[in-house]
């Protein structure tokens, strides 16, 4: 059974200057698009379909406009935390939720952010920081909603997208 991630792809001009910050520190950002998580990688035994289903029922949670804020380093991940969008995007994770098994939830509260890196044992941040502070204020415009299955090398497998104009 292979790991399933649900993430929302946002839209804007600066966020080609978080990729290239997301290109030097986070191992990811070659094999996914900058991304704010909606359910985090889980294993379960359902169809493509099923998932596919859950997700077209969401389309009418997009477009969403946000904003994000300034960076932050929690639990060994460097983030912009979103700003505008979100409590649609925190709807939108527990409308998810509640349509999967309870046991997926996790026990941390939910933050809508938008990874940049990560901090490995004896790795220390300040460069990371130093340079995501230089990163001038982002927003834009979430359209896009995507089933996600990660292989076996970390590659991402695009397995549904649901999207408005």
């Amino acid at each position: 059974m292979s790991q399933r991630c649900i993430f929302m792809i946002p839209e804007g001009e600066k966020l080609n200057q978080i990729q290239n910050l997301r290109l030097k520190f986070d191992p990811l950002a070659e094999k996914v698009p900058p991304h704010i998580t909606v359910v985090f990688p889980f294993e379960l035994n359902w169809r493509r379909e099923r998932l596919s289903a859950i997700l077209d029922m969401q389309v009418m949670a997009v477009p969403i406009a946000f904003s994000l804020g300034e960076p932050t380093e929690r639990d060994g991940y460097m983030y912009f935390p979103l700003i505008r969008g979100f409590a649609q995007v925190s709807l939108l994770h527990n409308t998810m939720y509640s349509l999967l098994p309870s046991r997926l939830l996790s026990d941390f509260p939910y933050k809508p952010h938008l990874t940049f890196g990560r901090l490995y044992p004896g790795q220390k941040d300040c460069d990371a920081m130093e340079e995501a502070a230089k990163v001038p204020p982002c927003s834009g415009v979430i359209r896009r909603m995507v089933l996600e299955r990660i292989g076996a090398l970390d590659e991402s497998i695009l397995e549904h997208e649901i999207s408005c104009p």
